[in-house]
């Protein structure tokens, strides 16, 4: 079985790799020490299972979990931190495992016994304690990491949502729902079919040929319409922030 060891603590890493040596000699192990370069040896390497440290510089084992998920072969995950079993009882409600470090041989037995993979409805239950800071996308067979703060806007298409940023429109595998309960600080709902980053935002205007209200952005052209439903709640929101 292929298997990946993510943890930006080397002897943490080597603590792993020796145990699980112990328990399964069949593993073919190879180490990550953060969230981009673990992403992109999932995606060349297609390991079956992953170990996620939780707490990493840049990108936290959560975020690198909800990226897994839309990969057409999403590994099992098993989560390890150095968190107290108290702070952990969300995860005993999802079909996740997790090792307590320091990691103990017959734990890790527990967790093997008990793999699956990742999926959507899975990435649903984590325990997200922050929005995601970066989207991934695959292009010509490489991840590639769009900051949040780049993300212009997203535009559910039919069954599609796009990611609009600077240098063009993306699909990715979200439900733009979602995405508006998680990113409601920076974001905000302009009709049932667009989120917008706040930042983002140049200005509302009322375009007198269609008789609705129009949002323009800095730094691209485009012009989104704004529903009945939420005009008013735009319209404040604008207000306030001047």
């Amino acid at each position: 079985m292929k298997c990946l060891i993510v943890d930006d603590e080397s002897l943490a890493r080597t603590r792993l790799k020796a145990i699980l040596s112990d328990v399964n000699g069949e593993f073919n192990i190879i180490e990550s020490d953060n969230g981009q370069d673990a992403l992109n040896k999932c995606n060349d390497y297609e390991p079956e299972l992953v170990f996620l440290d939780i707490r990493m510089p840049g990108m936290s084992g959560m975020e690198v979990a909800q990226h897994l998920t839309a990969f057409e072969n999403p590994p099992a995950v098993v989560f390890t931190t150095a968190y107290n079993e108290f702070a952990l009882e969300a995860f005993d409600a999802n079909a996740i495992d997790y090792l307590l470090k320091p990691i103990r041989r017959d734990r890790l037995k527990t967790a093997l016994s008990k793999l699956k993979p990742m999926t959507p409805a899975k990435r649903a239950r984590l325990p997200v304690d922050e929005p995601r800071q970066n989207f991934a996308l695959t292009e010509k067979g490489k991840i590639r990491l769009v900051p949040l703060d780049d993300v212009i806007y997203f535009r559910a298409d039919s069954k599609l949502v796009r990611l609009r940023t600077i240098d063009g429109e993306h699909v990715i595998s979200e439900v733009l729902n979602s995405l508006e309960d998680e990113l409601s600080d920076k974001f905000i709902r302009i009709h049932r079919n667009a989120l917008v980053s706040k930042a983002h935002i140049d200005g509302l205007t009322k375009d007198e040929a269609i008789g609705k209200w129009v949002v323009h952005f800095k730094s691209v052209d485009d012009i989104l319409e704004v529903s009945r439903r939420q005009t008013t709640h735009v319209r404040k929101w604008l207000r306030n922030k001047s």
